[in-house]
């Protein structure tokens, strides 16, 4: 776009009296173009929130936001997988997927399994359902699709282990899980 005379005025007040260098200006633009977003009040906001936030140099800057738009998109993605579409992530969804992504370091790929695992026990997508198998599996050292495959596999031959030890069928533990995916439900 061609800059008009308030956005040269915008984009010296940033080198000015905020005492941006053009890299750091350059960094903001190109993200806000990436985005679509093209007035200089918005970059302006930008620039001071990202300069409270401790982010001084444009290096670092720019992985700030490459990581931002990586959560956006990997957040999308989830809202895409438990069929959310638009609608905005409750606080409490928004923190737990904001574990999912930033502290267990969780892809779209187990994700996608624990969602499975949700729908087979609840008949429902349920992101409360969900965080909690994830939950389980971080604290039991699982970070890989392949740790999940391992969990799971190893889960089915205990169980059958037990059930062939005890010439029965009837598995208690699953009578429980039934029993509170039964209660779950009713709320």
């Amino acid at each position: 776009k061609i800059f008009t005379a308030s956005d040269i005025k915008v984009i010296m007040g940033l080198v000015e009296y905020l005492g941006l260098d053009n890299d750091y200006i350059l960094v903001l633009m190109h993200h806000c173009a990436r985005k679509d977003i093209k007035s200089m009040r918005y970059i302006e906001k930008m620039a001071v929130s990202c300069l409270d936030e401790g982010f001084t140099e444009p290096s670092v800057l720019q992985e700030e936001l490459y990581a931002r738009e990586e959560r956006n998109a990997l957040e999308g993605q989830i809202k895409g997988i438990f069929g959310l579409g638009s609608r905005k992530l409750t606080s409490k969804e928004k923190k737990q997927v904001d574990n999912w992504i930033n502290e267990f370091k969780y892809g779209v790929e187990i994700i996608e399994k624990a969602y499975d695992i949700t729908v087979s026990a609840t008949n429902k997508p349920s992101v409360h359902y969900a965080n909690a198998i994830l939950e389980k599996w971080y604290a039991e050292g699982v970070r890989t699709l392949a740790d999940v495959e391992a969990l799971l596999d190893k889960r089915a031959e205990e169980k059958a282990e037990k059930d062939a030890e005890s010439g029965s069928t009837f598995d208690l533990d699953e009578f429980f899980e039934a029993a509170i995916n039964r209660s779950y439900s009713d709320k």
